[in-house]
């Protein structure tokens, strides 16, 4: 055996044992997680969740302050305003409950799912938008509990969601576990697009979400009054295959309970300019969710910086009308 083929033998091997260790600590985390699930009552569940993130909005400063930001765009209040930095201590700690409920999600059945949503609207603009044979692309934001929107879905349709790798090799199997578990079938990122193509050819779902700040570097959209850059992914996707976009919501009610609402479809239209029409789908897409987030901003957890800087007392916010 040459030196070479002994290095990558090694390589292989180890490879093979990490992900053999990724995978054993991942089957203990959840099998712990879950246990504990279960046992503990949800009032205290989310209590201590609500207690973890306060921890976090007062010690996480970069978060802190990002999300302050972002809540004084969209009340349209400075940041200096009380209620700004409620609202985004509020979101803040709604997502701590969306992660205490993570786990949960393991134990999940479609009856159990069912008796949680309280209201489901609009599951026809879904059919609607598979009856061109394409396919449809199911868009949503990091708003209320979008895997559980997606879930609903895939009671119904096959949804096939593009994932981000974990570094950590137990958490990444973890993740991918209650990912299957909510009836999604998933891909890696860097091998989406070919899955994507695959999906929508054989009239299926694809799930995006896209309200990831991108710097600079997506496409330009007005947002809330502001210039804001979005990952252009769901409009060329659109635009490349002819599969209309769904925008999906799933919002907590007070009881616990669920709202999942199915937007009607967006169709992209193609011209000879494709970067008008890039911006065109994108902006539609940006003024749903906006729409969304206004009708109860404490659920958008978005704790990057999202426009270039924060309103000031003296800069009072643009509106559109």
């Amino acid at each position: 055996m040459t030196r070479s083929t002994f290095s990558r033998a090694r390589w292989v091997r180890n490879r093979v044992s990490a992900m053999s260790l990724a995978g054993l600590t991942g089957r203990l985390l959840l099998l712990t997680g879950a246990a504990l699930d279960s046992a503990i009552p949800q009032t205290v569940k989310y209590g201590v969740a609500s207690l973890a993130a306060r921890g976090a909005f007062a010690l996480w400063r970069t978060g802190r302050e990002n999300a302050v930001a972002n809540m004084s765009h969209v009340l349209g209040r400075p940041v200096e305003d009380p209620e700004t930095s409620a609202l985004a201590k509020k979101s803040m700690e709604n997502y701590g409950w969306y992660l205490a409920d993570f786990l949960g999600w393991l134990r999940i059945t479609p009856e159990r799912l069912q008796r949680r949503v309280r209201e489901f609207h609009g599951e026809e603009h879904l059919t609607e938008a598979l009856q061109a044979g394409k396919g449809a692309i199911f868009v949503s934001g990091h708003f209320g509990l979008w895997d559980l929107g997606g879930a609903m879905l895939a009671q119904r349709f096959p949804v096939l969601i593009p994932v981000d790798t974990f570094s950590n090799g137990a958490l990444d199997w973890v993740v991918g576990r209650v990912r299957q578990r909510l009836g999604f079938d998933t891909v890696p990122v860097e091998r989406g697009l070919r899955a994507m193509l695959r999906q929508l050819q054989a009239n299926g779902v694809v799930g995006l979400l896209f309200d990831r700040p991108m710097e600079g570097r997506g496409v330009p959209v007005t947002f809330f009054g502001s210039k804001a850059f979005l990952p252009v992914g769901p409009a060329a996707l659109a635009l490349r295959t002819g599969a209309p976009l769904v925008m999906c919501q799933c919002r907590r009610g007070e009881d616990n309970g669920l709202s999942v609402t199915v937007y009607p479809p967006v169709y992209a239209v193609r011209s000879d300019d494709e970067e008008r029409d890039l911006q065109v789908v994108m902006q539609v897409l940006t003024d749903t969710l906006e729409e969304i987030i206004r009708s109860c901003p404490e659920q958008w957890y978005m704790f990057r910086p999202m426009w270039l800087r924060p309103l000031s007392v003296a800069e009072p916010p643009a509106r559109r009308m």
